[in-house]
């Protein structure tokens, strides 16, 4: 019986070492080690990061920002735990600050938004109606910010202020909305 639990086991411990052995190569430098860290844990830290924040959109930032920061991180990392666990830590102290910034602003809500439209002007209600129904294809935060943007003419910073996120985030969402569209 314990013939069978050895070859199980083993996995474990060779990720173990597979992912120490690519940490300190990410902190010589090495942009390959880095995408295979990536390709191993992204689809892990994006579900994390949307379970708990709520939000896929939000998951994929963490999961971005969370590589960022082991990139920043790299030189220093001592691999004493498992990887995976010091990755995630980043990952969930990443969607708290999300969770806390969403908390401290207010949500923007769409419905008040669009009552600042004016209806004097037909074109553009109708053109208003046009972007509302592609919107609806999009997760929320992309849809918010090209509501923002596109229907009201806000900057990205008024809008990351709105969302509660950086101004890069509001840009991201805007580029991934459009290319949805």
């Amino acid at each position: 019986m314990s013939a069978t639990l050895l070859p199980t086991a083993l996995p474990i411990v060779d990720d173990r070492r597979i992912d120490d052995d690519l940490m300190a190569q990410v902190a010589g430098g090495s942009e390959t080690a880095l995408q295979s860290l990536v390709e191993r844990h992204r689809s892990r830290l994006v579900r994390l990061g949307a379970r708990l924040t709520g939000d896929h959109g939000h998951g994929e930032d963490i999961a971005q920002e969370t590589f960022l920061r082991l990139v920043d991180h790299a030189p220093h990392y001592e691999g004493r735990g498992q990887f995976v666990s010091w990755l995630q830590t980043i990952a969930r102290r990443l969607s708290f600050n999300v969770i806390r910034a969403r908390n401290r602003r207010p949500e923007v809500s769409l419905d008040a938004a669009r009552d600042r439209v004016s209806p004097s002007n037909p074109e553009r209600v109708l053109e208003v109606k046009e972007v509302e129904r592609a919107l609806t294809l999009l997760p929320e935060r992309q849809r918010k910010a090209l509501w923002l943007k596109a229907v009201l003419g806000w900057s990205y910073r008024e809008i990351a202020e709105s969302l509660g996120c950086t101004e890069s985030d509001v840009a991201n969402a805007i580029f991934r909305g459009r290319e949805t569209l």
